[in-house]
């Protein structure tokens, strides 16, 4: 059965769908077969997917709009023939976002940097912790050279979820790669944000593979 991960945020901006194809590369090149699950009415993964080059293939599937147990069901159809899905969940909570989370063998939840945002992930949790799944919480989009990462890593204690150590930071290449249909991984000169993904990757294959 595949596993599938959900990358799931309260808002827009956290760079939940620059994540979610880098993520689903990483394990890829891991050696497993790997599909993005666009769930995003914007698509920015399907439109990202349409810009891979040619001999660069990573399936990007997008699954229309709808809720309860047809979006579950659709999600798990989707996740078919693949080892791992990786879910790009909307930025709007609606009654999607329960299926999406019931679909997930576990749940990654991007945080930037800024209090509101920490603040703003509460209603994603209380979604993870009525369904029992498995969750994490990763600093997204940090600047380099500030304190204000740790101090939001601090301030998302308090949420009883496991906080990455890895996080992800704001670096050109995440854009560059994106619009190129590549991801950090690919772009030579990018070493220090595909080691930021790498180390995200393994610390999600530990929440997946959790007992």
């Amino acid at each position: 059965m595949p596993l599938r991960a959900g990358i799931i945020s309260a808002k827009g901006g956290s760079g939940k769908s620059t994540l979610a194809v880098n993520l689903a590369r990483a394990i890829q090149l891991d050696g497993k077969e790997v599909a993005v699950v666009d769930t995003d009415p914007q698509r920015s993964a399907t439109e990202w997917g349409t810009r891979q080059p040619e001999g660069y293939v990573l399936p990007v599937r997008h699954v229309n709009d709808a809720e309860g147990d047809s979006l579950y069901e659709r999600l798990c159809a989707a996740s078919d023939g693949v080892d791992v899905a990786v879910i790009d969940g909307s930025a709007k909570l609606d009654g999607a976002t329960g299926a999406i989370v019931r679909a997930s063998h576990a749940v990654l939840i991007p945080v930037q940097p800024t209090p509101m945002d920490s603040w703003g992930i509460r209603s994603v949790v209380k979604v993870v912790k009525d369904t029992g799944t498995r969750a994490g919480l990763v600093v997204s989009r940090q600047i380099v050279g500030t304190n204000l990462a740790g101090e939001v890593a601090d301030g998302i204690e308090g949420y009883d979820l496991p906080i990455f150590d890895a996080r992800t930071s704001q670096r050109v290449a995440y854009a560059e790669s994106m619009f190129e249909g590549k991801t950090v991984l690919d772009v030579p000169g990018a070493k220090k944000a595909a080691r930021e993904i790498q180390d995200i990757a393994t610390e999600l294959a530990q929440l997946l593979e959790a007992e």
